[in-house]
Parts: structure tokens; sequence; C-alpha cells
């Protein structure tokens, strides 16, 4: 318990500090068959990055040039300004209202005008921020036409850009939309399936194995929650809490009740092969002396 209760503990020293600014809060889709895909910045700069997140619901921009660094809106007025003294915000865009929600469908405010001086509010001390951005999502509660026609195989729907701004030059996050069918179903239940009947005729035939098996399944929760924090998700709780009783449960039950279980079978007298010839390990000890 208490060794949990420490890993629980480094992770989360781990995960907190350095946290980006989000802009708006955070709606990420659990699947999707949408990839959002960023080729380039049309004038790299170095100290200046840009990656999507959150399986493309976002994107996200770091700035470590030492100068600011403004993202326009929908409008060509100025939407998001990272400097080095952190985050800033122009409440006149309507893009700071549409982009709270991944669709986009918050309402704006009659004061919210993009040909309107920027009134700039700080929403962060980090330099860098994530935000929704509807031009690099596909809007449309359908299906695209193209997959529509053909949804068995990927189309790209279209290439998008995000403009950017250093005083008076501007530039672009550059990127492309593309739809691929998902996965089918049938083939993720055989493979879990499969999976499952692997590992119980493993423990059965070489009941030693229990401990590494388990630490193998404990880490595929873990696995898997880390890489989606890495994406830019929150931390699943319950996947790390899955994957940290499986690890404490391999050491509760060691290798030694399996064998025990294993050996009671052999001694059993319903073993065929007790009934005629016990293994060396089912006999009585033979008396002292």
């Amino acid at each position: 318990m208490r060794l949990g209760a420490l890993l629980v503990i480094v992770a989360g020293a781990v995960l907190a500090p350095a946290t980006p600014a989000f802009a708006h809060g955070g709606d990420a889709p659990d699947a999707t068959a949408y990839r959002t895909t960023i080729t380039g910045i049309s004038t790299p700069e170095k100290g200046l990055t840009v990656r999507t997140v959150e399986a493309g619901a976002r994107l996200e921009l770091t700035n470590k040039t030492g100068h600011s660094v403004e993202i326009l809106g929908y409008s060509g007025e100025p939407y998001l300004d990272v400097r080095p003294d952190g985050t800033w915000e122009n409440v006149n865009s309507p893009a700071a209202y549409i982009n709270e929600t991944r669709t986009g469908d918050n309402p704006v405010p009659a004061s919210a005008d993009p040909t309107a001086p920027p009134s700039w509010r700080r929403i962060s001390g980090s330099t860098s921020v994530r935000w929704h951005d509807q031009r690099t999502h596909w809007l449309s509660s359908g299906l695209p036409p193209q997959a529509q026609a053909d949804p068995s195989r990927a189309h790209r729907l279209r290439d998008w850009e995000v403009p950017l701004r250093v005083q008076v030059r501007t530039f672009t996050i550059a990127g492309t939309l593309d739809w691929e069918p998902p996965p089918k179903a049938w083939l993720w239940w055989s493979i879990t399936a499969l999976t499952g009947l692997t590992a119980f005729a493993l423990l059965r035939r070489w009941p030693r194995s229990v401990r590494p098996v388990t630490l193998i399944a404990a880490m595929s929760p873990l696995a898997y929650a880390v890489s989606t924090t890495l994406d830019g998700a929150a931390p699943s709780l319950l996947l790390i809490t899955v994957g940290l009783l499986a690890i404490g449960a391999s050491y509760r039950h060691p290798r030694s009740s399996w064998l025990w279980r294993a050996r009671w079978w052999r001694c059993s007298p319903a073993s065929p092969r007790s009934a005629s010839s016990p293994p060396r390990s089912c006999r009585p000890p033979a008396p002292a002396g």
C-alpha cells in the first residue's frame, strides 16, 4: 500500500509542473475518425513549436523565442498573444468565444468586434497555449461526402492554415484534415479474446508466470494513461489506479500460492497421475534417523 501511495505521489509530481495554458476548457473526443496533422510553419523560427493535442481537438503553440507571437482569429484580428511573460487573450475577438467549444456553438456577445482595438486579458503565465480552432476541424454533423461515397478508405478533406503574426510579419501554421475509416469492432474483440485465452493457458501451463503476466497486464493501462497524458489529455486516475492495483496484486499473491494449487491438483485423488504413481513432491518426507 505504501509503495502504491508513493507511486501516485511521484506521478503527480511529474505530471503537474509546466502545464500549458488553456484558452478554454477541455472537451477532447474519446475517439474520432478525423486526423488533424500539422505539416509545418511557413517561416520556421527557433524556439517556436506547434503540435496537435487531445486527438487533434486542439492546437498547442510554445513560444520560446523571447518575443511576442500573435495567433490571429477568423477575421484576421488578434486572438491570442503568447508573450515572454505569459499568454494573453483579446476579449474583443469573436474567436475568444467561438473556440470555447470544439464545435464552435458558444454564443458570441455583441461586444466582440474584430475591428475594435484589442482588449487583452492575461489568461496564464505560461508561454505555451492550447486552443480549439475551427479551421482545423470538420464541423458538419454527418460524414464528409467523400466518406459517404467510399467509407472503406481514408480521404483527404482539405488543407488548412492558421495565421500567426510577429509585429508586422504574418506567417502561417499549415496542416491537413483527413477522414479515416474506424477499425473493425470484430477484429479488436478477437484480439482481446485471443490475448485473454493465451494468458489463461500460460498460467495453467506455467504457474510461476503469474507475476510477470500480471506485471505485463498492469503496464497496459499505465502505458495508455501516459500516452494520453503526453497527447494533452488529463491523466486518467481510473487507468492509473487499475495499473497500480494490478502491480500490488502481483506481489500480494506470490508464486508460492499458485505452485501450491498446482501441487494440490497433482496430488489430488482426482488427478489420474497421483492415483497410479504420485510425483516425488506429493510423497511424505522420510522419517528422521
